[in-house]
């Protein structure tokens, strides 16, 4: 394959913004998890405004019980949790970093009394640079202890301004010969939770004592996942804890809060993405704080194409953090091999360059989401990685 490598070249151009609604880069689907046979089952339910509203936010394993927690909690509180956004299907809320950059869009203008949530599998996991699961020594752990350790309490802090009561549940175990993943890791992060939650006084439901000796009962063969039985199992134990905190006093909040927004970001590490036989390919990075949107923000992008046909295009979408989403365009550069990206945001907005009375991008005032965009000639493998990528004032 060629390489094609995008320059940092300054440009002068305006956004036009089209509003749409976003979501996050999904989480692969595992094997034997509740997510295959989620799309069969009914979600979305009428709440009942006489009662209070629980949160529950988690990954695979929290699709399993969720409803079973639902159904236990009926008349007792209306049970909510993320969806995906169509509204459907039931969303894997990932690692502590997409925790940190969703959250706000989980909660909305909702006013929950109980929040009860869970990360943990998908940051001990190793992942390669294409986003699959290998072994330790041919990859990288998505959130190495410390690391967690800082987005847990972030996360808390961020949480604890809802009013909410919160709940945490602890991460099930890792069996072994579980793909990307090492038997034993979760009692190490386990360990950095516990400590979190005890020193912010955050309700701890031991999902691991739920289970009991049970485990290999309850826990499919080689896999993080359970069967349904064992997801019972874990219902009971978040119904019970969700319960025990509904008893807690607790005064509701006049307003959900404001998100708290970040002047500047930096990218720690190179983000990869590969396609088989497509006309695009596009690479998302997603903001552990959304960036507040003014005159003046400096963003600055190098990303390398490797497909063995030349772009016929390429772009820079900003996603904001209620769902917009507004395009950096650039003219098609055709059988170029470089392309600009550093943008700066005028104290005045303009208007798209290339078309009349197409709106300007004076209604963001948050950047959640960035995109770098390539479209392809004709069908093709590619590989796109975003080497580098910066938000803040000029320099």
């Amino acid at each position: 394959m060629q390489k094609i490598i995008m320059g940092t070249v300054s440009l002068m151009f305006s956004i036009t913004a089209a509003s749409v609604m976003l979501s996050a880069a999904p989480v692969p689907v595992e094997g034997g998890s509740a997510e295959e046979k989620a799309a069969g089952m009914t979600w979305s339910f009428t709440p009942d405004p006489s009662l209070p509203n629980v949160l529950i936010i988690g990954d695979s394993i929290s699709i399993g019980y969720t409803l079973w927690v639902r159904e236990q909690l009926k008349g007792v509180a209306n049970v909510y949790r993320p969806l995906e956004k169509n509204g459907i299907k039931p969303l894997n809320c990932g690692d502590t970093a997409r925790g940190l950059s969703q959250l706000d869009a989980w909660i909305g203008t909702n006013i929950f009394r109980v929040i009860h949530f869970n990360f943990g599998l998908h940051d001990l996991k190793y992942l390669d640079a294409k986003g699959q699961y290998v072994p330790p020594d041919k990859g990288t752990q998505v959130a190495p202890p410390e690391k967690y350790e800082k987005n847990l309490r972030d996360l808390v802090v961020r949480l604890q301004k809802t009013g909410a009561i919160l709940v945490w549940g602890s991460t099930t175990p890792v069996p072994d010969d579980s793909p990307g993943r090492v038997k034993g890791d979760e009692l190490v992060y386990n360990a950095i939770a516990k400590k979190v939650m005890e020193e912010n006084g955050v309700i701890i439901d031991d999902l691991l004592a739920a289970l009991g000796d049970r485990i290999g009962e309850l826990q499919k063969p080689n896999n993080v996942h359970f069967t349904d039985e064992g997801s019972k199992v874990l219902a009971a134990s978040v119904a019970a804890s969700i319960n025990l905190a509904l008893k807690r006093p607790w005064t509701a909040p006049s307003a959900p809060p404001a998100p708290v927004l970040a002047s500047s970001y930096t990218l720690e590490k190179p983000v990869q993405v590969s396609v088989k036989n497509a006309t695009y390919i596009t690479a998302a990075i997603i903001m552990p704080q959304a960036i507040a949107f003014k005159p003046g923000l400096v963003i600055e992008v190098k990303a390398e194409l490797e497909c063995d046909v030349d772009p016929s295009g390429f772009s820079v979408q900003i996603c904001s953090a209620d769902g917009k989403m507004s395009t950096l365009p650039l003219k098609n550069y055709g059988k170029t091999k470089s392309a600009a990206g550093r943008f700066e945001i005028p104290e005045k907005p303009m208007p798209h360059p290339s078309a009349k009375n197409r709106e300007t991008w004076s209604d963001l005032d948050t950047i959640r989401e960035l995109r770098v965009y390539f479209t392809l000639p004709a069908k093709a493998d590619a590989v796109i990685t975003v080497t580098s990528l910066r938000f803040g004032p000029a320099q």
